[in-house]
């Protein structure tokens, strides 16, 4: 049984390190102001299209998206969590060129701008200038030399979550040098019975393929990929990216690979094959 850990093999040789205090923006202008940082996670504010001096959304400015929390240590590197949704969340590592959030999910922050500049949260933050003056991001990357901007610039890894109709399955492709998916059941009779005694965490109720698997997989994993906000894949509908299809039935969703390998789940089964 492989051991899943959600979102950080997207990175492969990503260190989850304790962040450093500091303030950080990414290509698409977002500030992250990082304190209190310490291996147990740190405190941070995220402002999405402030304009004015102080880096904050002022009040009424409905083009503004400002969340400000605390991020805890987790297997996927640091994740906050809303104190008023526990559905909703951030995750955060840390990277050579700065800081990284690595996917958002569900409803974060308040106001009409809360869709559309949530979409640019993602990505590589770098440190900015000590006398904070620099707010291109731009000009962050070239003071941090070649390699930086070969970091920051590269295409990005992909996630798109997915459920059924029921809400039932909740299921996360993964897209980035290997393409995978891994689906969740919250309630089920589980064909899978017996510990395996390889894993210390959650099984039974998780399973997952990749591109090149000779077989679907029952996973060990610490988390979920369940997002409210995932699209619904409406019974007869297929999803698919690079050979890997998943299909959505009255039955339960099946997925597998161009060479027939994967997984089917539905409440009252599961296998793999």
């Amino acid at each position: 049984m492989r051991r899943w850990i959600l979102l950080a093999a997207l990175l492969p040789g990503m260190a989850f390190a304790a962040p450093q205090d500091g303030a950080f923006v990414n290509p698409e202008g977002v500030l992250l102001t990082v304190t209190g940082a310490r291996d147990g996670g740190f405190d941070f504010s995220l402002v999405a299209g402030g304009t004015d001096a102080g880096n904050v959304c002022t009040e009424g400015d409905t083009a503004c998206l400002q969340i400000d929390g605390h991020a805890d240590a987790s297997s996927k590197g640091f994740t906050y969590i809303d104190p008023n949704d526990d559905h909703s969340r951030i995750f955060f590592a840390e990277v050579d060129a700065g800081m990284r959030v690595l996917s958002t999910i569900g409803d974060l922050g308040t106001g009409t701008a809360n869709r559309m500049q949530k979409l640019t949260l993602r990505g590589v933050y770098t440190p900015m200038a000590n006398d904070g003056a620099t707010s291109d991001p731009s000009a962050s990357l070239s003071s941090k030399g070649a390699d930086a901007q070969i970091t920051d610039t590269a295409p990005a890894d992909q996630l798109e979550f997915f459920k059924s109709p029921t809400g039932n399955i909740s299921c996360l492709f993964l897209i980035g040098d290997q393409v995978s998916v891994r689906c969740d059941l919250a309630q089920l009779n589980r064909s899978f019975t017996h510990q395996p005694n390889e894993c210390g965490e959650d099984w039974g109720d998780s399973f997952g393929v990749d591109e090149t698997s000779k077989r679907g997989e029952l996973l060990c994993h610490g988390d979920t990929v369940a997002d409210p906000s995932a699209q619904v894949l409406d019974y007869g509908s297929t999803i698919s990216h690079f050979g890997i299809v998943c299909s959505s039935s009255k039955a339960g969703m099946t997925c597998q690979n161009n060479a027939g390998h994967g997984f089917a789940v539905a409440r009252k089964t599961q296998s793999v094959f």
